[in-house]
């Protein structure tokens, strides 16, 4: 019964040619649009999904309004919020904040422009557990960061880079004490490498007095 009908379907094919070109070729068509949008909302619903208990990590947003007017609508904060949070919010594991910046980065008579950074608060690290192939995450201390696997080679070559220093911008010194697993391309943490923020404390460019004015952090929360 089923070679019956199978001939029968190659005999109509054959029959009418044209029409049957034209509806096999939008049967693959419609086939491929489908798997490709259930492939992209897969990808959209998945970002940052491979980290622990992400389920727990939630981003907060900031709306700046004038009245009834709403003037400002982003992922952006202000620094103080960090704080606040950690003060008088129970509840919350950990907290982080991050700042994105495209960096000179050098080492020794090598040097690479346009670079990723996330200068990063501790507690960051416990939001974003990352994997390392060595060394581990130190944001506690100013001066230190670490990089991703895939940028190793072509800073340090075949140098161990834990404990090395590499320069940032006009000189500033970091400290390597971890090189981390590359982020999949479905996370929002688009940098190649993370440095403690309280460098830029270390410098006094910024305070440990909550600042509400500058609206330009990252925060996200684990509760």
């Amino acid at each position: 019964m089923l070679k019956i009908h199978f001939l029968s379907a190659k005999r109509t094919l054959l029959k009418n040619r044209g029409i049957s070109i034209i509806n096999v070729c939008g049967l693959t068509m419609g086939l491929t649009a489908f798997l490709f949008i259930i492939h992209y909302l897969f990808y959209e619903i998945s970002f940052d999904s491979f980290f622990p208990e992400s389920n727990y990590i939630y981003r907060i947003n900031t709306d700046i309004k004038t009245g009834e007017e709403t003037f400002y609508h982003g992922t952006k904060t202000s620094r103080g919020l960090y704080f606040a949070l950690k003060k008088d919010v129970p509840g919350i594991e950990a907290n982080g904040d991050a700042y994105f910046e495209s960096c000179l980065i050098r080492y020794e008579d090598k040097q690479l422009a346009q670079q990723r950074v996330l200068w990063v608060d501790e507690g960051f690290e416990k939001v974003f557990p990352f994997k390392f192939s060595k060394g581990i995450a130190d944001f506690a201390r100013p001066l230190t960061g670490i990089i991703a696997q895939s940028k190793v080679s072509g800073i340090f070559g075949n140098e161990d880079p834990i404990g090395k220093i590499m320069k940032v911008n006009e000189g500033m010194p970091i400290e390597i004490t971890g090189v981390y697993h590359d982020l999949p391309s479905n996370t929002h943490l688009e940098a190649d490498y993370f440095i403690s923020v309280k460098t830029w404390e270390n410098y006094n460019w910024i305070s440990r007095n909550p600042d509400w004015n500058f609206i330009s952090y990252w925060r996200n929360i684990w509760q």
